[in-house]
């Protein structure tokens, strides 16, 4: 399947193929001819099944990328803290030598198809039972209900068996108001409260390991002023800074672009901030990964792109992580961050 992106780095709608001037042929887009309102980011989306794959005599090899963004040798499994399960890898546990870019090739002697992933290890926080990186975000409504679950869980449950789920509010163990219910692999939060902003940990026994999952749950709020007059009642409702701004994703990558362009973009950001005013607008920086300078974001726009006075070389720098940050600008503000991880070629 292919995709276009719609301008902020998502990729959402098939691209609807007229089958005239725009095509899909094989494994390739053909354009008679190509328009300016073609310009953009395109994904192709490859699907495999792993036991139709072995069936056709197709063979899975995982290879790691020696930090270049080349991939070498083939992934020596040891079979006990890292082995290859079907068409996955699991790590028991994972460390931070694990960090890297992987690729895993499905090949023949007629067949290739190469899909690449980047992997990010993280210690917690100091005293924390996370990393406050690799969050998950929820938002609820000040006395609406809210329901949060435990997510992505679904490989470590074995079949037909209920999860024994336990939650921790900040890390500690919490006796749970009567309004708020667990439920399987869900927190069911009846008429939020104010006092219900915070973090909510899961936590799932593994065999000898212990999976986590953190949400951080903000709640909206306003902040009521009452004027009084002489002919009645003025309320006027004021939006209070309660909300972090929050990307789609805490990582975006890796991919590549092209050294020697003069100012390619790189990607587009948006960071989403459900308060008013100016306390819902953000401005994006760059914070971390271009130590020389080569980068340029637009503070509104949140489009990164490399300067145009700067010429990426592979030969010098071959793989970047950079650190975006977005910004509110309420009193006090409130900000979170994004990596993009991109190559060179």
């Amino acid at each position: 399947m292919w995709y276009k992106s719609t301008g902020h780095g998502d990729f959402e709608e098939p691209i609807p193929f007229d089958g005239v001037r725009m095509s899909k042929e094989e494994d390739s887009i053909w354009f008679r001819p190509a328009e300016l309102q073609d310009i953009g980011l395109y994904a192709c989306v490859l699907r495999a099944n792993y036991t139709l794959a072995q069936s056709a005599g197709l063979s899975l090899m995982w290879y790691k990328s020696t930090g270049h963004g080349d991939f070498e040798e083939p992934i020596p499994f040891d079979g006990v803290r890292m082995s290859k399960e079907e068409d996955s890898i699991w790590f028991r546990p994972a460390e931070l030598q694990d960090i890297g870019l992987y690729a895993c090739v499905l090949r023949n002697s007629t067949y290739c198809m190469k899909v690449s992933m980047s992997l990010t290890v993280a210690e917690n926080d100091t005293d924390l039972c996370y990393n406050s990186k690799m969050r998950y975000f929820e938002k609820a409504e000040l006395s609406k209900n809210k329901e949060i679950s435990c997510p992505d869980i679904e490989d470590y449950i074995l079949p037909h068996r209920e999860p024994n789920i336990v939650w921790y509010k900040e890390c500690k163990p919490k006796v749970w108001r009567q309004t708020v219910v667990r439920r399987k692999d869900t927190l069911i939060i009846r008429e939020v409260r104010e006092d219900d902003i915070g973090n909510y940990t899961c936590e799932l026994q593994f065999g000898n390991f212990v999976v986590r999952r953190t949400t951080e749950l903000t709640v909206t709020v306003v902040e009521r002023q009452i004027y009084y007059t002489g002919q009645g009642v003025l309320v006027n409702v004021i939006d209070i800074n309660d909300v972090t701004p929050t990307f789609p994703r805490s990582f975006e990558g890796p991919f590549d672009i092209t050294e020697g362009q003069p100012g390619p973009r790189v990607w587009t950001l948006r960071a989403q901030d459900e308060d008013s005013g100016p306390n819902g607008q953000v401005e994006y920086s760059i914070v971390s990964g271009d130590p020389q300078n080569e980068f340029v974001i637009s503070p509104v726009e949140g489009e990164l792109r490399v300067r145009r006075d700067a010429e990426l070389d592979r030969e010098n720098i071959a793989f970047y992580n950079i650190t975006v940050q977005a910004k509110d600008l309420g009193m006090p503000a409130r900000s979170s961050t994004d990596d993009i991880e991109f190559g060179l070629i």
